[in-house]
This record gives C-alpha cells, structure tokens and sequence, in this order.
C-alpha cells in the first residue's frame, strides 16, 4: 500500500456518542465484541448498547473478515435496533503492504492497532495514513477510536500518553485503551487508579469518548464507574465460561448488565 495524502473532502461518518464529560449523569454504555451474525444476535439479546466486530483468534484487536462485519450490519438493520456498531481493524503495521477493503455501510466506528510501532519514529504519519486509506477505501470519513496498549512495552506500541496526544492531533472521536496481550492481567493491573484518572481527564477535557477495556470482570466495574468512561468493552465477561474464544452468551451480558446497573445506583 502506498501511503499518500488525498485532499479530497469526504462525507462526515455518524458519531453518535458524547463523552460522559458533557453528560456526567450518564452511566457508561456496555460494548460487546462479537465475531459474527450469530454472536451479535446474542448481544443484543443480552442487552448491550454497542456491538463491536472482532476475530479474538487474530489477537487483541483482530479484523474480522469483511463477510463477518458486514453479516453483523445486517443483523442490526434487521431487527431494527438503536445501537452503535463498530469494528477492529487489526494493527496498523497490517496494512504497510495491503490495500485496506471498503467496510460496509452501518459501521460508526472503527479501531486501528498501534503494535510495532513504537520503533518507528514516523508511527504517526503512517498510523494517519493507513486510517486514510480505509477512509478512501469505504467513500467516507471513518469516526476513529484511537487504541492506547496499556501493556504497551510488550506490545512494542507508543506509550498511552504519546496515543492520547495523537488522538487529540488528529481529531480521533475518542481513546480505547486496552490489553495487547491476553493472559489474565486486566486494566488495573498495568494502570494506577491515578494514572487512569488522568489519562481519562485529558481525554475528556478533548471532547473525546473513552472506552476501557482489558479482561474487565463484573468485579471490576465499582472501581471502573469512578473514572467516567463513556464505554466498557468486553469480550471474555460476555463469553461462556468466561473465556474470550467461546461463544457470546446472552446471560453473562445480563449478568454484566446488572453489574453496571447496581454500580451506577451505589455511585
């Protein structure tokens, strides 16, 4: 793929959600990734506000295939729900030597890896370059969700403050931050209670969204209603089992559904 700069203005992709800055009332809205038509049915049995599209067997934000995202698209105009859809796009050192496919229409997000490419000292042109390339590739411009490592050493990524800096410069819709590597360690784990205060603060004072996301459990979601996230994203809470490679289960949703509802209450 050649990375190149195209003037050619685009139309504005749908960017539904606000951050909670602007709504401190509002409790944070439930993501679940799903791979396919089947498991997004599954979500939305359970409840959840947004659907995400991912392949888990890819890695931390495995692109799923094109027949799959477009497979849950459909499910959502089927049924006719009002939910946000978005997508994982793999890494961004992906698409160096592959032209990025046309997502379908229905897609509000999308999120691009940033493994590997911390030793490139030019990460950020060619993080906007690619995430320009899929904007030329689907006809629009993409609301793009910026993904922070926090476990960014091993993941080889730019630090979450560098990504946080580049998401406000390129007027990113808002900041995930996630785990690359997927043994058990989850969010607070790799992140201070103050380091994540203050990484959510900058992010908000930006008007940008935040997602947290990072093996959260049902346990973790008091501590997690402190720190205003507009987004908690999981993708193993909602799994039987709890294990991010099975099946998407309609309970475990309900399940982290009321743990949200009971924190919120208590808050």
């Amino acid at each position: 793929m050649q990375l190149q700069h195209d003037d050619q203005p685009l139309p504005p992709a749908t960017a539904p959600l606000s951050p909670a800055e602007s709504h401190p009332s509002m409790p944070p809205q439930l993501l679940v990734s799903v791979r396919n038509g089947i498991e997004a049915e599954a979500a939305l049995q359970g409840g959840c506000d947004i659907l995400d599209i991912k392949e888990p067997a890819r890695g931390s934000l495995g692109m799923a295939d094109v027949a799959a995202i477009s497979a849950v698209a459909d499910v959502v105009r089927q049924q006719q729900v009002d939910v946000v859809v978005s997508t994982a796009l793999g890494e961004t050192t992906d698409w160096y030597a592959a032209a990025p496919p046309a997502l379908p229409a229905g897609i509000n997000y999308a999120k691009l890896g940033t493994a590997g490419l911390r030793p490139d000292l030019d990460w950020r042109r060619r993080w906007s370059e690619v995430r320009r390339q899929f904007d030329l590739a689907a006809d629009r411009n993409i609301a793009w969700i910026a993904v922070a490592y926090i476990d960014w050493e091993l993941a080889n990524s730019p630090p979450p403050l560098e990504i946080v800096a580049a998401a406000t410069e390129a007027g990113c819709a808002g900041v995930l931050f996630d785990t690359f590597t997927k043994t058990g360690r989850g969010l607070f784990d790799w992140l201070s209670k103050p380091q994540l205060h203050a990484l959510v603060n900058d992010i908000h004072a930006a008007g940008q969204l935040v997602a947290v996301a990072g093996q959260i459990t049902a346990e973790n979601v008091p501590a997690l209603i402190d720190f205003a996230p507009d987004i908690i994203a999981i993708r193993s809470a909602a799994c039987a089992g709890g294990q991010r490679t099975n099946s998407i289960e309609a309970e475990a949703i309900r399940h982290f559904k009321t743990a949200m509802h009971n924190a919120a209450i208590s808050h």
